[in-house]
């Protein structure tokens, strides 16, 4: 190469070096002026940050974790601000760190990062740096919270002039230690902001035996029945048992011992089904269809011959007393007119010195025993146990009670305890009156299994009164009675309806 070539070239050359250091001098300044940046995929407490500066940084995470909590009610959500609940962060902490291992850095380092525009090469604490005001969430769950979404519970108490109750609600309390560990954690967790208000729910304001009896004797009050009424319902749900006992308007002890009349075919049918095979012969289904469905006497006396042509209600006896423990039932003789007194019973119910109804000689029981063979008969026809089965023998089973059961069922009066249901409730009962030794009728009675919307129940009503006793004063009052009694049984499906007082 020629001396005036390479002097053409030199020249060039030599400012283009010069360009370049002057580029770099350039760029080294502006390297040294620059912040520093976090490190691409750099989280500070689950919050990307990356490529920000220390600034940037702090503003995303006050913008990230002052966002509004979701509290949620139910269907029902709102916004609650952190700060109104005393929470924030120490952002500057959170990125102290950062800035730190910025300046410990030589400048050739950041001149690196900012020519190559990646910043790799260190790393940040991944840890939240908060604080919580105790004073400011108590405040704030305190005025805001507990007033608005806290429920306290009203009471229970009998409708007075009906025959509903007023259900109580029950109380919802916020647990507030389970919320304040709620919030917190959700705070710790910007992904899930949304934080469900924990309740206790306090016991319900259950209806109770003196609310039943208020209504009940609000009832023979308002009808100015000065007899004597018994009663007797069975929650069969749990067992639980609700007895009322007037006389003259006044409380009076229970068991009294009271005619059965035709209740007294229920124990009929149980002993007569206890020693009958199935499937029956026509002859035996049409004696109890006619016994329970139409209340007639001659076929109740032809199942009790079946048992014994002599001793059949004295057997029928055995088994309720004998066998079943229900010692104040009896029947002592047959049915038809003039049918001789078998035996002479005498019970703890009919030797009481404080009342006597003069019942019938041939057949009583008391509102205690029916309503729990009742029970009894709900048991086996439900579950396939129980006394009727431990008890009556082997040949008593399930698939009897069922019919027992249905054929009460039949049994549709539209009177007496059916008239104060709901319309079309099913009921497996049986009503029973006679005349008596006076020639008058004293006692009208029902009972039965009601198969009811939200509980069901056995009810047994007897009313005796010592004047005649007119079917529509009777009918009038058991109607009531069972209205009363079925409102209280099923609380949430109430019925209600003049009855004409």
């Amino acid at each position: 190469m020629n001396k005036r070539i390479y002097k053409f070239l030199l020249i060039p050359g030599l400012i283009l070096i010069l360009i370049s250091l002057y580029l770099t001098y350039i760029t080294y300044q502006r390297a040294k002026s620059v912040e520093c940046r976090f490190p691409d995929g750099t989280e500070l407490s689950h919050v990307p940050v990356g490529g920000l500066t220390a600034e940037e940084a702090k503003q995303r995470l006050v913008l990230v974790y002052d966002s509004p909590f979701l509290m949620q009610v139910e269907n029902h959500q709102f916004a609650i601000n952190p700060q109104s609940l005393g929470f924030s962060i120490d952002e500057e902490k959170m990125v102290q760190k950062g800035l730190e291992l910025c300046e410990k850095q030589s400048t050739w380092f950041w001149f690196k990062q900012y020519l190559w525009n990646n910043y790799e090469d260190f790393s940040v604490s991944n840890e939240l740096v908060w604080n919580l005001d105790g004073d400011v969430l108590q405040a704030f769950l305190s005025s805001e919270i507990l007033p608005r979404y806290e429920i306290p519970g009203t009471p229970s108490y009998p409708l007075k002039g009906t025959t509903q109750f007023i259900t109580g609600q029950q109380s919802k309390q916020i647990n507030l230690p389970v919320l304040q560990d709620g919030l917190i954690d959700a705070y710790l967790s910007p992904q899930e902001r949304i934080i469900e208000i924990p309740y206790e729910v306090g016991e319900t304001n259950q209806l109770t035996n003196e609310m039943l009896i208020y209504q009940l004797n609000q009832v023979l009050m308002s009808q100015n029945f000065t007899g004597v009424v018994e009663l007797q319902a069975e929650r069969l749900s749990d067992n639980s048992i609700y007895h009322f006992t007037s006389n003259n308007l006044q409380p009076f002890s229970p068991d009294v011992a009271f005619t059965a009349a035709s209740t007294m075919k229920i124990p009929i049918l149980l002993s007569s089904l206890s020693r009958l095979d199935l499937p029956l012969s026509d002859l035996e289904q049409g004696w109890i269809n006619y016994m329970i469905i139409y209340s007639e006497n001659d076929p109740a006396d032809r199942l009790m011959e079946e048992i014994d042509a002599v001793r059949g209600p004295l057997v029928v006896t055995e088994d309720m007393q004998n066998s079943l423990g229900l010692n104040n039932t009896f029947i002592a003789g047959y049915f038809y007119l003039g049918a001789p007194l078998l035996d002479l019973y005498q019970t703890p119910a009919n030797q009481r010195s404080d009342l006597n109804l003069n019942a019938d000689l041939y057949n009583q029981t008391t509102v205690a025993d029916i309503s729990t063979l009742l029970s009894w008969l709900y048991e086996c026809e439900q579950n396939g146990r129980g006394p009727l089965i431990t008890r009556l023998g082997e040949n008593m089973t399930q698939e009897k009670c069922q019919l027992a059961v249905e054929t009460l069922k039949r049994n549709q009066m539209g009177a007496l305890i059916e008239s104060g249901l709901p319309e079309a409730t099913p009921i497996a009962h049986k009503h029973g009156w006679s005349e008596e030794s006076d020639g008058l009728i004293h006692t009208f009675s029902d009972v039965g299994i009601v198969y009811a919307e939200e509980n069901d129940f056995v009810l047994s009503i007897f009313i005796y009164s010592p004047n005649q006793l007119l079917f529509d004063t009777a009918n009038l009052l058991t109607a009531e009675l069972s209205q009363v009694v079925y409102n209280f049984m099923n609380p949430d499906y109430q019925i209600g309806w003049d009855f004409g007082l």
